[in-house]
Formats: C-alpha cells, sequence, structure tokens
C-alpha cells in the first residue's frame, strides 16, 4: 500500500469508519444487486461499483451489477425505460438492492438547483418501488470530488451541490440503509477514478458494508 493510500485507511479509523453510523451492514449468502451510474458501468472494469461488487461476490455476498452511464435515480423510477431495466433486475428477487449513485444528481443540482426535487423524488420512488419488490434498498453515495471538479456540462463545483442533496437522501433510505461515500473516497482527478483510486474506493466501501 502506498503512502497516500495508507494515510487514507488510518484517517478512516481515526473517524470511527466515517458516516455510516446507523449503517446495518450486509449478511453473508444474500443476493445483491448493485444499481449504478457510469461510476459502475461493466464497460469499465475498474470502475469503483465493478470492483465493490467483485470483492462482494469473492467474500460471500453474490452481487450482479446493473448499471447506465449518465443516469439517476429519476431514469430508473421514473422512465419507461429505466423503469423497464429496474422491474427486470428486480424480478430476479435480490434480497438487498444498492443503490450506488449521486455522481450525476450532484452535477444536475451544480448545474441547475431547481432540479434538486427531481433528483430527491427519483429516489424516494426508487427506496419504494425496491421495498415493494420486497427487497433492501441501500443507499451509497455519493462520492467526493475535488473542490474544482465540474460536469462536462458546466454548471458549479459537484461538491457544492452535496449539501443540499444528501440530507434528503439520507432521509429518503433512512439512517440505517444510508451510507455517505464522501469519507471514503480517495483523493482523485475529475468526475471518474483511475484504477487505483478506483480500487482503494471500492476497498474502503467493501469495508463499511460489511
Amino acid at each position: 500500500m502506498n503512502k497516500k493510500a495508507l494515510g487514507f485507511f488510518l484517517g478512516l479509523v481515526l473517524l470511527g469508519g466515517g458516516r455510516g453510523s446507523g449503517l446495518v451492514k450486509l449478511k453473508r449468502g444474500q443476493p445483491i444487486l448493485l444499481l449504478g451510474d457510469s461510476q459502475s458501468v461493466a464497460e469499465n472494469p475498474n470502475s469503483p461499483g465493478q470492483l465493490l461488487a467483485a470483492k462482494l461476490t469473492q467474500a460471500g455476498y453474490p452481487c450482479s451489477v446493473l448499471a447506465v452511464g449518465g443516469k439517476t435515480a429519476y431514469f430508473y423510477s421514473l422512465t419507461t425505460k429505466g423503469r423497464a431495466l429496474l422491474d427486470e433486475a428486480l424480478a430476479l428477487r435480490p434480497a438487498v438492492v444498492v443503490v450506488f449513485m449521486g455522481s450525476n444528481e450532484l452535477a444536475n443540482v451544480a448545474l441547475n438547483p431547481g432540479t434538486l426535487g427531481a433528483q430527491v423524488r427519483g429516489h424516494q420512488k426508487l427506496e419504494q418501488l425496491i421495498s415493494e419488490a420486497g427487497a433492501r434498498a441501500l443507499f451509497v453515495g455519493p462520492p467526493d470530488f475535488a473542490p474544482g471538479v465540474t460536469s462536462e456540462a458546466g454548471g458549479g463545483p459537484l461538491v457544492s451541490a452535496a449539501p443540499r442533496l444528501v440530507p434528503p437522501l439520507r432521509s429518503a433510505y433512512g439512517a440505517q440503509n444510508f451510507l455517505d461515500a464522501r469519507p471514503f473516497t480517495p483523493v482523485h482527478r475529475g468526475v471518474h477514478f483511475d484504477a487505483d483510486s478506483a480500487q482503494v474506493f471500492a476497498r474502503a466501501l467493501f469495508g463499511a458494508l460489511v
């Protein structure tokens, strides 16, 4: 482990595990669906979502992934195409759906603060649909970003939207089903992660979830 990664993990220890207090951990053997965006797409095997799913599966927490780049919870819960994808995945009867999202929600709110209500409604509906399917909805996100990082569409820094977005998302899922991923996010450049930072991020999230 390099010095940067070691310092990051020591920081997590000093924080007492970050902001996951109250979180109910995953149970080994329960089938998991990881629902995500471009941070989890199969086209990028080094994405943190793909790496997290692989770590979970290898440790006895079987995890499949459904991820569409550029999308938010609104897509999966309140659009025809996204809802069809979600319904197909829920038909496989996962016990837990890990909603590993937040990057695009941050980008939308940073670009247009007026979209906050739509972002939250998307997650409220998503939590409802997952629960109605008999699964546990567990939110993990949003990642943290460097202060100057913006979306490709412009707008303010992604981190500027977090104080407005995170509290209503925590309320939508409940403290037992909400892991704020920001304290677990290693230093990285841009919106997406390089191979090293993705590995560090996935390891940290895995440790918090199990």
